[in-house]
């Protein structure tokens, strides 16, 4: 394996003692802990569905702002070598993120038209369009990932960049993400009100997946933990899900950090000696040390479409109301296993569910309700749009259904505490849909008071947005924790008998509620558990999710 000099090759500001920082994380965490950083390329200012660029730029910079990360931007100088494009640039070189050089046309570099000068050229006119900026890094990307069909033109370059006292901005996650938003726009243009939560789950999903592929690939073949480089697009799908994302990865054990940061680790000053060169680091480091059957580093072909197609095929049962915004999936019958074994949640009997529904897959939020009631009872209004509406008592949220319903022409209603289990359950028998354990990177509970002997998370103290933890089987999101969820029926005895399709209404008084709460600990949560409420009675932890009948 051929190495430069990382002092040669690198002129990144970093703060002072950056790489004796990361030493120490390295040591206080472990070689246990994943480091991930986020790096976006080909910023535009072309249009695309539902997001005009200065919109789909602003949420791209805000969720990194949210979760205080710094990426680095690789600028293709092309795209944005124009009025509107500089303007695009002066907003991250603002917000402090690094702005690098991924060429001016962004080139293919294994093409045989292409030679060393023409491509030296270009990179130099790439240079030229972003050195003005006040973040501007000397780190170059080479467009697709290939760094040269021969030996001469990778060796060439290579020295070259050193000439020019440039890094190789190399990645070690590639995910192709560029596939997956073609595939949403193309999904939008035919259907403005398409129903998404199929792409977000697949493209989160699939990143968890290479993330971990390519980490363990560093852990084998570098020998220990690397900060990786995620190579993410300037596109659609990453405006509208890379809050998301990066929630899912925290709570799957990813600490991120800044991409400077992640560019001092060594790993990023070799060169390995692979012809054609190129794609993620880690990979070819894998390839020349004899590593066999490894996973293609870009999987946008056939791998991919089926991946994608097969999981799309979940969410074809998928409705969305267009007023509120509201994404409803549709429940097939069924029959299972309700109850527990102990207090008033027994006995476990059998129950029939014969008819089909829709059930929203996220609970009510903030903005939904507004959009019907013109008004936001909630306590945790700093909380946002997309988190759920809280403190409404039963009543209230009866003339919800009946505002929604007058103004749809649709029948929408409370599910009954059956349809919520059954739901809730999704096919599993165990106390939670996760299993046998609900952890606070599954759900937003009180983590003080785990299920049995579990080991205790942490306590928020807040409901979360809607939809910030991975759905159950059936791609319903928040049935442990977040709000309690109000149900139709009221709390009466369960029979010792086979049920079918009940509605409980007797004389108690009292209404069923379902799931836990971010205030209660994970056994309130369980998929069997009964609590009941007084229906007058309002509190920052009560909301609920809807139901919508298929009429003949």
């Amino acid at each position: 394996m051929k190495q430069t000099s990382p002092s040669a090759c690198s002129s990144l500001q970093l703060r002072p003692g950056i790489e004796l920082l990361l030493l120490f994380i390295l040591t206080v965490h472990g070689y246990s802990q994943k480091f991930i950083s986020i790096t976006i390329d080909d910023p535009h200012t072309e249009s695309t569905p539902l997001l005009l660029w200065p919109e789909r730029n602003d949420r791209i910079l805000n969720a990194l702002q949210t979760n205080d990360l710094k990426a680095a931007l690789f600028v293709c100088g092309k795209r944005v070598d124009n009025d509107e494009g500089r303007e695009l640039l002066k907003a991250w070189d603002r917000n402090n993120h690094r702005i690098a050089n991924h060429s001016y046309s962004h080139f293919y570099f294994h093409s045989n038209k292409q030679t060393l000068q023409s491509f030296q050229n270009d990179f130099l006119k790439g240079d030229s369009v972003i050195q003005s900026y006040r973040n501007y890094t000397k780190l170059f990307r080479f467009p697709y990932l290939k760094e040269g069909n021969s030996i001469e033109k990778r060796d060439g370059f290579r020295n070259f960049l050193q000439e020019q006292r440039y890094q190789n901005g190399h990645v070690t996650i590639d995910a192709s993400d560029w596939y997956v938003d073609q595939r949403l726009r193309d999904t939008l243009a035919k259907n403005p009100n398409a129903d998404l939560t199929g792409y977000k789950e697949f493209y989160i999903r699939h990143i968890l997946d290479r993330a971990e592929y390519y980490d363990g690939l560093a852990r084998e073949y570098v020998k220990r933990p690397i900060f990786h480089t995620l190579l993410l697009h300037h596109n659609l799908l990453n405006a509208l899900f890379l809050d998301a994302l990066i929630q899912r990865l925290k709570q799957n054990g990813w600490t991120l950090i800044d991409a400077d940061s992640a560019y001092t680790d060594s790993v990023y000053s070799l060169n390995p000696d692979v012809t054609p060169a190129g794609e993620s680091l880690v990979w070819a480091i894998a390839k020349i040390s004899g590593a066999t059957g490894l996973r293609y580093p870009a999987e946008d072909g056939l791998y991919e479409k089926e991946k994608l197609d097969s999981f799309l095929l979940k969410f074809d049962a998928a409705w969305r109301d267009t007023l509120t915004g509201m994404n409803f999936q549709k429940i097939k019958p069924g029959e299972f296993l309700m109850g527990l074994q102990n207090d008033s949640s027994a006995p476990p009997h059998s129950v029939r569910i014969t008819k089909p529904f829709f059930i929203s897959r996220y609970e009510v939020t903030q903005k939904q309700w507004r959009t019907i009631m013109d008004t936001n009872p909630s306590q945790f209004k700093d909380c946002g749009d997309d988190c759920p509406v809280e403190n409404v008592n039963w009543f209230e949220v009866k003339k919800f259904i009946e505002k929604l319903n007058a103004r749809t022409g649709l029948t929408f209603r409370l599910p009954t505490e059956t349809e919520w289990e059954y739901i809730c359950r999704a096919g599993t028998s165990t106390a939670f849909n996760t299993g046998d354990v609900l952890t606070t990177d599954q759900a937003n509970y009180d983590g003080n008071w785990p299920h049995g002997n579990s080991a205790k998370g942490i306590f928020r103290a807040k409901p979360l947005p809607v939809g910030s933890f991975a759905p159950n089987a059936w791609n319903i999101y928040d049935m442990h924790g977040n709000v309690w969820e109000w149900c139709e029926d009221d709390f009466c005895p369960y029979p010792d008998a086979t049920e079918t399709d009940p509605l409980r209404i007797c004389s108690a008084g009292k209404k069923i509620i379902r799931g836990g709460s971010w205030y209660f600990g994970a056994d309130i949560a369980r998929s069997g558990r009964r609590y009941t409420h007084e229906p007058q009675d309002r509190g920052p932890s009560l909301g609920f999710r809807l139901v919508r009948e298929i009429t003949p």
